[in-house]
């Protein structure tokens, strides 16, 4: 996990040194929250298929198995949400291209 995370902070650092003078709000914030959603999302499938049994047993980590896609989803979409509140005028073109960049570098 730890080298998959320097990965993905060397990655991002290639992706935004191109526009490192525009200083964009929340870019560096956004892409680590994007990595952890990301890792929570894999991580957590993994997790809930593989020990399914010992989640039964304790209630909170039922409630995390049954709703880990809701949760997921919600906190995808807090990050959109914070994502276009970050938007700048002027900005629009280099921000989205940065947004497409953090998610294609998550899927590879």
């Amino acid at each position: 996990s730890s080298g998959i995370n320097a990965e993905y902070g060397e990655l991002m650092v290639i992706g935004h040194s191109k526009y490192s003078s525009l200083d964009l709000p929340w870019y560096r914030v956004l892409n680590w929250y994007f990595l952890g959603v990301a890792n929570y999302f894999f991580f957590g499938e993994s997790l809930t298929s593989s020990f399914r049994a010992l989640f039964m047993d304790e209630d909170y980590l039922n409630k995390l198995a049954n709703y880990h896609r809701f949760i997921s989803y919600w906190l995808y979409l807090g990050g959109f949400i914070a994502f276009v509140l970050s938007l700048q005028k002027k900005k629009y073109m280099v921000q989205f291209t940065l947004f497409g960049w953090t998610h294609i570098v998550l899927l590879c």
